[in-house]
């Protein structure tokens, strides 16, 4: 399970490497600058970079879409600087100045994991600085790269000092020495504060996690304006490597941040769990700092280990059929999707509301036409009231004769919930609602729905209303024709005149029933015609005039 990586480097390294390949195949060789090459040519690829010694090195040249690598040793527990300077400011140069771990690999500015940090040179500035500290107890080779774009030779020089890592001054916390892949500290569960940490001495932590269990990781302690990267690699993949990731994140303080370590299994299995702080070169601060864990374990977290009665239902293909209400459903961050098959009746609307078991939190979910070909997106759900209810609505009609296979797909958790066990409540009515109700004072709208027969003179249409005060009296309105939303009572009134009433009844226990059975009120309806009906009802508790009325519900008859 690979949880997002919510660092922006990443994403700002490919725009930029993007940006630049553009660039570069647009620049044209006829109208390109040639340069004199300097001493250190050839070293325009990353699999040969130029060995290159602390000091001033000036006179260089960087071609025109071209590139310049060096590589460099720095001994153990020293901070490298690398610094370009330009000799002449060009408005028209964009450029990558980048610096990579040496991993010893052909190419190492292609291994995942070694970009370190990067700056863009563009808009005409001439001095750029990149920094990192070498391993704490080993010496450390780094290559730094410049990759141009544009039609003019830039002349600068590179500049390489090394001096003792401040970091280094910081006091060892009880779980050193574990700053490599192959040198982890056992990491149990409980609260450990005053961990101290920096890039050239990351911390690495072996947690076990017991069969069908879940261990989670919270990160915090970090300074404001820190950046720390906690990734997480199962025991049998290759640590330091991106590519094989199960969890990651990075932590920005003072805000914490959470890593979970997911084992499905029947066994148990271990994790190596890195936290290394990412500095930010601009300001040339975060290189170190302090931080805390808190480690906590849960056996089959909300039952998606187990699986609720729907699975498996992590792929469209597969979703199984959604045809009632269900309670208990279980879903987590990449580990476990849920996909439901819903066919929506004919001329008929789909009604969901989604419900988290867990306060506060919201289950989104959104409708797909289908799975094979090129499958419609329909609609998504939102807040159901847009204010402090968690509770999502999502509504969608068929507008067809025939009945409609749609695909329902619910939003996994995020951030810090690894899991959630939610319901689904599922109605279907002919018709299409319009005109939003209000709450009313059961605490919601009052939602109106028809069942049963539009075909006047054969047998009858039921229409509900609810939720609505229980033990009150009401009535159904409809008209032919519809009006902007009115405040009328403590609802609104969206039919126009002239509005036919059906005669007064009880709520009962919450719902205000009446049957259309084509005589009295019903008995003008007739074939061909599009009626739209509202529910008006006596609701005392809601305070104003006492009254409130139901959503709109437009049918069509046959």
């Amino acid at each position: 399970m690979l949880q997002p990586l919510d660092s922006d480097r990443f994403q700002a390294i490919r725009r930029a490497a993007g940006a630049l390949a553009c660039l570069a195949a647009f620049a044209s060789p006829s109208f390109a600058q040639q340069c004199s090459p300097d001493a250190f040519e050839p070293n325009d690829s990353c699999a040969s970079p130029a060995t290159v010694a602390f000091g001033s090195h000036a006179g260089l040249t960087l071609p025109p879409g071209g590139a310049d690598f060096y590589r460099v040793l720095v001994p153990a527990a020293q901070r490298l600087e690398v610094r370009v300077h330009l000799a002449a400011s060009d408005p028209s140069l964009f450029a990558l100045f980048r610096l990579w771990r040496d991993d010893g690999s052909a190419v190492p500015c292609d291994a995942t994991g070694a970009a370190l940090g990067f700056e863009l040179i563009e808009l005409g500035a001439t001095d750029f600085l990149l920094a990192w500290s070498s391993d704490v107890a080993a010496p450390t080779s780094f290559v730094v790269g410049l990759e141009s774009s544009g039609a003019n030779c830039a002349d600068y020089t590179l500049d390489l000092v090394a001096f003792p890592d401040p970091c280094a001054q910081l006091a060892a916390d009880a779980f050193e020495p574990n700053n490599a892949c192959g040198q982890t500290a056992p990491l149990g569960v409980g609260s450990f504060a005053g961990l101290t940490v920096g890039v050239g001495d990351p911390d690495h932590y072996e947690v076990a996690v017991a069969a069908n269990s879940l261990v989670t990781l919270a990160v915090g302690g970090i300074a404001a304006g820190d950046q720390f990267e906690v990734f997480a690699w199962t025991s049998t993949a290759s640590c330091g490597s991106l590519d094989q990731l199960h969890a990651g994140t990075t932590v920005y303080g003072p805000t914490s941040g959470t890593v979970f370590l997911a084992n499905p299994s029947s066994s148990p299995t271990s994790f190596v769990v890195r936290v290394q702080p990412r500095p930010d070169q601009g300001a040339q601060t975060g290189f170190c700092g302090s931080y805390s864990l808190t480690v906590t374990t849960e056996i089959d977290p909300c039952g998606v280990f187990s699986g609720d009665a729907f699975e498996p239902n992590s792929d469209c293909s597969s979703a199984p059929l959604l045809a009632s209400s269900q309670a208990g459903l279980s879903i987590s961050q990449d580990l476990d999707l849920d996909w439901y098959s819903l066919v929506v009746p004919p001329r008929s609307t789909l009604r969901l509301i989604s419900a988290s078991t867990k306060p506060n939190v919201q289950r989104p979910l959104q409708l797909h036409s289908g799975c094979a070909g090129n499958p419609s997106f329909l609609t998504s759900s939102h807040p159901i009231y847009f204010d402090a209810d968690p509770r999502h609505w999502l509504a969608w009609t068929n507008t067809t004769s025939a009945p409609f296979d749609t695909r329902l797909f619910v939003i996994r958790p995020v951030g810090g919930l690894f899991c959630d066990v939610y319901e689904l409540d599922l109605k279907f009515t002919l018709g299409t609602p319009f005109c939003l109700a209000p709450k009313n004072s059961t605490g919601d709208a009052a939602r109106l729905s028809a069942s049963g027969s539009t075909t006047p003179g054969v047998g009858t249409l039921g229409l509900s209303a609810g939720p609505v005060p229980a033990g009150k009296s009401g009535l159904v309105i409809m008209s032919t024709s519809e009006k902007t939303a009115t405040p009328f009572g403590k609802g609104y009134l969206c039919l126009g005149a002239p509005i036919v009433r059906f005669p007064v009844t009880s709520t009962a226990g919450g719902t205000l029933v009446t049957t259309l059975d084509w005589t009295g009120a019903s008995a003008q309806i007739q074939a061909g015609e599009t009626w739209s009906f509202q529910t008006w009802f006596r609701d005392p508790a809601g305070g104003g005039a006492g009254f409130n009325l139901s959503e709109g519900l437009r049918l069509t008859f046959q």
